[in-house]
């Protein structure tokens, strides 16, 4: 194929003078498309020259565009060519480097040589490859890969299968390989494994996040998917998929699969910028790198038990035919680990795998990567050159590299340089990138770069384009590196990412959006500090605290002792942050007080102590509940806005303090307008820092964390999803090891919790208890804050549990709780939270295993718990709430009369410390509506069932629909309705009661639901009372027709109830649990 082509081409330039073909061989390996490179260089330009290479470009337009040579070319499909820039498609530089003067020997002669030079650039313009796009072909593998990038996983990988030499565990964080579109990641050695890698490295630590992408889930593009059950409902027995575009693709999890990565990312990125040329070498020296290929070190992996994925790139015919993967019966003889399916049909490539791993064999862990996360290192020709000669000449007599080689061996220095805003807007900068070096007094034509077929990598495509820019002559910041080093992280999170269709261009504007660093050589991007903050060292604060001392006694001036009484106090609030000492925090309190005295209106400065102050009495507030420090905070923030005019450098800080100084006024008060207020702060701050602003992430944090406080007070669902996807935001800002994305984790993790009390969807609880396993992992001890992760987690378990009654998560719910509490001794202000949540899980389990001790231990740790909340703490009304649930617990469990008056007595005291507008009234409403309840039923005293009545209406009142808790409020108004009715014979309280009801089941238990055929046998006893005194036979045709067309019969389901009704403060047989959470 080769002398064919070699001969066309001879024949197509025949007319040349210098005639040379270059890159005769096709190369097999990866993508790379097999081009040639023609060099035409006349000594002389005679008359005609261009008339000359017109024709020549004429021949070549013919040959690529005949039928018989469209297959020649092997280019991207309409669809993702569309808008690239640089990659795809001819491109031609044309340079001369004579003078035009001197190719003009009179004016005819220039006029005529300017116009053919004209015809030749307007031919070169139409001999865009582009036009032969519609007969190009693409891999399946490649349309795969460019359409999972767009679910921001990761580096999808085609062949998810691990190959040799990886381990049981198939790829792991350490890996170091190299990855080809086809074949996938192939393992060269593991950093950590290796003993003859002889380098300093970073902690082997990983974090790992079960179930990352739940078992039936699929990522789809082009495509619409649709799971259909067994008809137990126990698995999934096929998947459906309809074609909706020209290409596509598809991955189905048909096992969960789990998220396995580094703890700390940033550390394993400085290690490979330090020993980047140690990782080449000894790679190759273990295995042949090649010239155009380059390495990739894992960071973490996403992987399953089994997998199915597919590919296309022509529609089905006829349009919307369906597709299907579906699941294979298990015969006596199969007994893999994993459950198998079958493509039964499919118009592109579609595979299937799974592990090998038998059932009865020991579990080794899931080993199918079907995404990775990692590092992209790529050199230079010189540089592996450089790196090679140095491995030869250094090299031990096994041929792996010496640990005596210099680590940056190979490159070109080793001092660090930065290039701050390097590439400018996108716009500014060169897109082609592909230096083209002109030949001396000769013109040269490169049809295509060394790789014609874009990046299927968006890594690759950063790392090409930062060694290009730091070696690029024409950039301002050059920094003359020859390896470079980019993760997927760099790219993963960008919108520009979420379509197959970016180009060089998207990996352009990324790195225009941040400053290149060179360090030994090696080109990376500089992440911001909102994205890599390190956590405070004790050791650097001590010792700046006591610099800040020793300047503190030798200053002299009011104006130098003010600035250091500022900078102490700061160095003492990082102390107290660190080790949370009360001494440390009201020493800079009173540092900071002294310091704004010092510099009263006009100073320049004053504005800055007005901020440090308000945050050093927030802080205590935040410890002692002292409302005075909270007002003081406010208004000194106020205070310090006025002097900060828009443009301001502080001015967002202040505005982000102070939105928090108003959400806690807000907690205690309750005031609307307060929350309101911090809402409108926090926005404001977030304007005030747009991408890449080191503090955007506080700003997102904080939004949000005041959105959930509105949607508490409102119910309304889109506050709680902005707060999500805020949250989400920031905790993208913050990848390990920054010191606040456990805050971060923590506060989504409660979030999504309390969006799944409303919407009852297991996916927001699953992730919630992921995320909160993720943050104890981060939270080693002694870490300040374990028990808090502990505390939260446990009560994500519990929630776990309530729905799931699974004994397992009850006990490791107890566990959780007990070792919080352990970490909170007296006086811990977050002891009683602690107590509190242990004592509704004991209650918990005393009604599922009836042991009394837990029962009574439960009371005890209530009662302790408000002996630390002392009137008016803000949290006494909750734990009354608690404690008065317990007694009512124990009070049906024996009937003592002392429990149940106690119950009512605790319910009217956190009655009164809840008035409205406070978030939790209706709840001590329907509590204390439900004992006084349990009272009249004991000594029939008309006032307790007067009082019942009226509280349960105004609870329901507060619970308009779509009030999580509504149903409560209308199950035990109506109950107790009835009870009114049959004291008084009250025809209208009767009618309330029934409408009542039918609204809980028109609204609140659908067919299907479990509790419905209760719901129906109550109802029917209404209607029957109803129908007993009027004489009207209406009661069974009302129950009748609320059954009707829903295949239910209130008379067939009369005596299947498996137990009386009854109130216990919710629901029938359903006891009200509102745990205290601390966050």
């Amino acid at each position: 194929m080769a002398e064919t082509q070699t001969r066309v081409a001879t024949e197509l330039f025949s007319g040349s003078s210098h005639q040379s073909l270059q890159n005769p061989v096709f190369r097999t390996a990866g993508n790379d498309m097999h081009t040639y490179n023609f060099n035409f260089g006349p000594s002389g330009e005679p008359s005609g020259f261009w008339q000359n290479w017109g024709r020549v470009l004429r021949q070549v337009s013919e040959y690529f565009q005949s039928p018989e040579n469209r297959d020649a070319l092997r280019l991207p499909s309409p669809e993702i060519a569309a808008g690239s820039t640089g990659a795809i498609g001819a491109q031609y530089s044309i340079e001369n480097t004579r003078s035009q003067q001197g190719l003009a020997e009179s004016n005819d002669v220039a006029g005529e040589q300017s116009q053919d030079r004209h015809d030749v650039f307007e031919m070169m313009a139409s001999l865009d490859m582009r036009e032969l796009k519609s007969q190009s072909t693409v891999t399946n593998a490649e349309i795969y890969t460019r359409s999972m990038l767009c679910a921001d996983a990761g580096l999808p990988c085609w062949h998810p299968q691990p190959r040799s030499p990886a381990g049981d565990r198939g790829i792991v964080p350490g890996d170091v390989g190299t990855f080809d579109l086809m074949d996938g990641f192939i393992k060269i050695f593991n950093i950590w494994e290796d003993e003859t890698f002889a380098y300093q490295l970073p902690p082997n630590e990983c974090i790992t996040r079960p179930n990352h992408i739940n078992e039936g889930n699929t990522i789809v593009s082009g495509i619409s998917a649709k799971a259909c059950r067994s008809e137990d409902g126990r698995h999934i027995k096929s998947y459906q998929f309809r074609c909706k575009a020209q290409q596509g693709a598809v991955l189905v999890c048909t096992t969960s699969a789990d998220l396995e990565q580094l703890a700390d990312v940033a550390a394993l990125r400085d290690c490979l910028v330090q020993h980047a040329g140690a990782v080449y070498q000894h790679a190759n020296a273990i295995r042949r790198v090649a010239d155009d290929e380059s390495l990739y070190v894992v960071s973490g992996c996403i992987k399953s038990d089994s997998w199915a994925l597919a590919a296309y790139q022509e529609p089905t015919e006829p349009s919307g035919e369906i597709l299907e993967l579906a699941r294979r019966n298990m015969s006596s003889h199969e007994t893999t680990r994993a459950p198998t399916y079958d493509w039964l049909s499919w118009m592109g490539e579609a595979r299937f795998g799974s592990n090998s791993e038998k059932v009865g064999e020991s579990y080794k862990g899931k080993d199918q990567s079907i995404f990775l996360r990692g590092f992209k290192l790529a050199f230079s020709r010189e540089c592996r050159a450089r790196l090679n000669a140095t491995l030869r000449a250094k090299s031990n007599d096994n041929g792996r590299i010496s640990k005596d080689t210099p680590s940056g061996a190979g490159f070109r220095g080793n001092t660090q340089t930065t290039a701050s805003g390097v590439g400018g807007p996108a716009s500014s900068v060169n897109t082609s990138l592909t230096g083209i070096q002109s030949l001396s007094g000769d013109i040269q034509v490169n049809r295509f770069p060394e790789n014609s077929r874009p990046d299927f990598h968006p890594s690759d495509c950063i790392t090409r384009i930062l060694m290009e820019l730091s070696n690029s002559p024409s950039m301002n910041a050059k920094t003359g590196s020859d390896c470079a080093i980019c993760h997927d992280d760099d790219w993963r999170h960008n919108p520009m990412f979420s379509t197959p269709l970016w180009t060089d261009l998207s990996c352009i504007k990324i790195i225009a959006s941040k400053a290149i660093y060179a360090l030994n050589g090696v080109a990376h991007l500089k992440i911001s500090g909102d994205e890599l903050a390190r956590p405070p060292c004790l050791a650097d604060i001590e010792e700046a605290i006591s610099y800040h001392r020793e300047a503190l006694d030798i200053s002299r001036s009011h104006l130098d002792r003010s600035t250091t009484l500022n900078s102490l106090g700061s160095a003492l609030m990082d102390r107290y942050r660190l080790i949370q000492t009360m001494d440390d925090l009201e020493e800079a309190t009173s540092l900071h007080r002294e310091a704004l005295a010092l510099r009263p209106m006009p100073h320049p400065n004053r504005s800055e102590s007005l901020h440090k102050l308000g945050t050093a009495l927030l802080y205590r507030y935040r410890c002692t509940k002292i409302m005075s420090d909270l007002e003081e905070a406010i208004s000194l923030y106020r205070e310090a806005l006025v002097l900060q005019p828009s443009n301001h450098p502080d001015r967002s800080g202040s505005l982000n303090n102070l939105g928090n100084a108003l959400l806690y006024s807000h907690q205690q008060t309750h005031t609307m307008g307060d929350l309101k207020e911090a809402i409108s702060f926090h926005q404001k701050a977030l304007v005030l820092r747009p991408p890449p602003h080191p503090n955007r992430s506080a700003s997102l944090y904080n939004l949000g964390n005041t959105l959930l406080y509105l949607h508490r007070r409102t119910q309304i669902r889109i506050d709680q999803d902005e707060a999500i996807s805020l949250h989400r935001e920031a905790l993208v800002l913050r990848p390990s090891p920054h010191p606040a994305r456990s805050a971060s984790l923590n506060t989504l993790a409660n979030a999504l919790l309390d969006r799944y009390r409303r919407t009852q969807s297991m996916g927001d609880l699953e992730e919630a208890i992921s995320l909160h396993r993720e943050v104890l992992l981060l939270q080693p001890l002694p870490h300040a804050d374990r028990s808090v992760t502990l505390n939260d987690l446990g009560n994500s378990v519990m929630a776990r549990y309530r729905r799931t009654q699974t004994t397992s998560d009850l006990e490791e719910a107890v566990s959780l709780h007990r070792e919080a509490l352990e970490l909170r001794p007296s006086p811990h202000p977050s002891r009683s939270v602690s107590l509190g949540n242990l004592g509704n899980a004991l209650i918990d389990r005393f009604w599922c295993t009836k042991t009394r001790s837990d029962l009574e231990e439960a009371i005890t740790l209530h009662r302790e718990v408000l002996m630390f909340q002392p009137s008016p703490h803000p949290d006494r009304s909750g734990s009354l709430h608690n404690l008065a649930n317990a007694l009512m617990d124990r009070y049906w469990c024996t009937k003592t009369f002392g429990d149940l008056e106690e119950a009512i007595s605790l319910h009217q005291e956190a009655l009164v410390l809840q008035p409205s507008p406070h978030p939790d009234r209706s709840a001590s409403l329907n509590d204390l509506g439900s004992a006084l309840l349990d009272r009249y039923r004991r000594r029939r005293t008309m006032d307790d069932l007067e009082e019942a009545v009226s509280l349960h209406r105004e609870a329901l009142a507060l619970r308009p629909s779509p009030h999580p808790h509504r149903s409560e409020s209308l199950n035990n108004l109506s109950m107790c309705l009835k009870a009114l009715y049959e004291e008084t014979n009250a025809l209208p309280r009767l009618r309330e009661a029934i409408d009542h009801c039918q609204e809980l089941l028109k609204s609140h238990y659908p067919v299907g639901h479990p509790k419905r055929v209760q719901k129906l046998e109550y109802l029917d006893s209404l209607l029957e009372m109803f129908s007993n005194t009027t004489g009207r036979q209406a009661g069974r045709s009302h129950i009748d027709t609320v059954a009707q067309g829903q295949g239910e019969s209130a008379v067939s389901h009369k005596y299947q109830l498996a137990r009386p009704l009854a109130i216990r403060g919710g629901d029938a047989g359903a006891r009200t649990q509102r745990p205290v959470r601390w966050s």
